[in-house]
């Protein structure tokens, strides 16, 4: 009865619309009723798990890539990576993925990375003659960079379940992410040379050393959060306070945004 409740409860729930969080508690609540286990345990768990120090990190990462997009930061990746690679074949496509990339060393979030570079090059790659459905996937597939790049959501999460080091799942995750960027660099000079989508100018000196000084300190950040865990000077939960914080001094006081 407890293997059908869990198997077939949630999904049934789900199909009846009822909220995630309301269709996992109740089926946790039905399974642990019908298995004879004491109800108690269903609350000590839900506060235990709400005590983890490491957790915190979560909410922090997220605000600060919240912050980001408001604050302008994320346009000023997206104006820098720009300046960078336009004139490759594929070259806007690998904008997007470099943007997400740096974005991704900032927020360690999935959502929130696609959210920011997709919600400006979407419509920009459509522009230029990329179609509307890859333009989305690829905004889709660069935040997957997120998870995997140092600082992780994930990651933090895992490390607590498995009270495995937080900061070296964020150095094991380094190369897989650079590798990652990469490949859907490749993928997108291979959909431009296909569909024979014509590269842009190349940026000039000029050009390259603006939008450098535009996007300086935020490129700051992934050296500030990453250096002060890797420089033994904040734990990876402090790195995210730090992160959030430097997205508000930035958003205020430097960008006015």
């Amino acid at each position: 009865t407890t293997v059908l409740v869990l198997t077939l409860g949630l999904p049934l729930m789900l199909l009846l619309r009822v909220p995630l969080a309301f269709a996992i508690g109740l089926a946790t609540i039905v399974a642990l009723w019908t298995a004879d286990i004491d109800m108690m345990i269903f609350a000590q768990r839900m506060v235990s798990g709400t005590q983890s120090f490491s957790l915190l990190a979560i909410p922090f990462f997220i605000l600060a890539g919240d912050l980001m997009t408001a604050g302008g930061i994320s346009r000023r990746l997206v104006g820098f990576a720009d300046v960078l690679v336009r004139h490759r074949t594929g070259g806007l496509g690998m904008v997007a993925v470099l943007a997400a990339a740096f974005f991704a060393a900032l927020s360690g979030s999935a959502p929130a990375t696609t959210a920011a570079i997709g919600a400006i090059m979407i419509p920009e790659m459509e522009k230029r003659g990329y179609s509307r459905a890859f333009a989305t996937a690829l905004a889709v597939a660069g935040g997957i960079i997120g998870p995997m790049l140092p600082p992780s959501i994930p990651m933090v999460v895992w490390g607590v379940m498995s009270e495995t080091s937080i900061s070296d799942l964020f150095l094991a995750g380094i190369v897989p992410g650079i590798l990652l960027a990469l490949g859907l660099m490749a993928l997108c000079w291979n959909h431009a040379r296909k569909h024979k989508i014509a590269a842009q100018p190349k940026a000039t000196r000029a050009e390259v050393w603006a939008a450098f000084n535009a996007a300086k300190w935020a490129l700051c950040g992934p050296i500030i959060v990453l250096g002060g865990i890797y420089g033994g000077i904040v734990t990876p939960t402090e790195a995210a306070i730090v992160a959030a914080v430097f997205a508000i001094v930035l958003g205020f006081g430097v960008y006015r945004e």
